[in-house]
């Protein structure tokens, strides 16, 4: 039985509606009354995505605990905050999230503090596509330790401080290429994946604990990690976290706020075969030429 045409086709129109006004015409409400004294926590707050979640949540209310290795940076962007929101209070914890050791580190820091948000974005990629067997011991290791391991004992640990209120947002970094991954970046996309389907999980286990869960799984960005400029198809940093940010409290969990992207997603989705093929096309020839570049650099040193 092929079922009711006019049925399904009332469901896909339903579901583009939906779509649309969630995407163009929602307006977010999360925001509208914080505590003051509330605490976001942002990790990778020294640059790009992670520096621009921390710029624009203060100015929402919030004052920022920021996370990263680079002290100098996190300083930098705390005195952007304090320009910005004069009454904000910050708080600069240096970790590796590579490393076990930080998440004791980071637990001892924020202790006494009323965390209401928690934005896990930091995350470890491939510096260029390579064939799984040519990464080394220390990037395998520190792809799985910082997008899987130590991302869920840092889930953990702000799930347990937000349950002592009943209260808290929760936002993940995904990636588009969770959903059918990314040939030369397989192990980061299968981290991104886990990501995902980690968010959705959480999301229903504590649906009735007060904590709000949202996975964001955009494409390319403009950032120093990506090395790309914004463009059409790549929004800067700060237009995406403005863009997520509005998408706060709507019934989706994983969200592709940036219209360009969901489109994108929307596409590979029905051509999934010829979607995989493109972007290991492109992951060789990025292969091919970042090899090329090396070789010419160790011929010089050699020179």
């Amino acid at each position: 039985m092929t079922g009711d045409p006019y049925k399904k086709k009332t469901i896909r129109i339903s579901t583009i509606i939906i779509e649309v006004y969630y995407m163009f015409f929602f307006k977010s409400k999360f925001f509208a009354k914080v505590k003051k004294g509330s605490w976001a926590v942002v990790t990778g707050a020294s640059d790009g995505i992670g520096k621009e979640f921390a710029i624009q949540l203060s100015q929402k209310g919030y004052n920022i605990v920021l996370i990263s290795r680079t002290t100098e940076k996190m300083e930098e962007v705390s005195k952007t905050i304090k320009e910005k929101e004069p009454s904000r209070e910050t708080l600069i914890i240096s970790a590796d999230l590579s490393e076990k050791e930080s998440i004791e580190k980071i637990a001892s820091k924020i202790n006494d503090l009323e965390i209401e948000i928690f934005v896990n974005n930091a995350g470890q990629s491939n510096e260029f596509p390579l064939l799984f067997h040519e990464l080394d011991e220390k990037t395998r290791k520190n792809i799985m330790n910082i997008n899987a391991v130590n991302f869920v004992e840092l889930t953990k640990l702000m799930i347990e401080k937000m349950m002592e209120k009943k209260n808290g947002l929760i936002l993940t970094m995904g990636s588009l290429s969770a959903i059918h991954g990314a040939p030369l970046l397989g192990l980061y996309a299968g981290t991104k994946s886990f990501v995902l389907n980690f968010t959705n999980s959480l999301a229903y286990e504590y649906k009735d604990s007060g904590i709000k869960f949202h996975c964001f799984k955009p494409s390319f960005i403009a950032t120093n990690m990506t090395k790309m400029r914004a463009s059409f198809t790549v929004p800067s940093a700060q237009k995406f976290v403005r863009t997520a940010l509005n998408r706060i409290g709507s019934p989706q969990i994983d969200i592709n706020p940036v219209p360009i992207h969901r489109v994108i997603e929307i596409f590979s989705n029905f051509f999934v075969h010829f979607f995989m093929n493109y972007v290991a096309q492109i992951g060789r020839k990025l292969r091919r030429r970042a090899i090329e570049k090396q070789q010419l650099l160790d011929k010089s040193k050699q020179d």
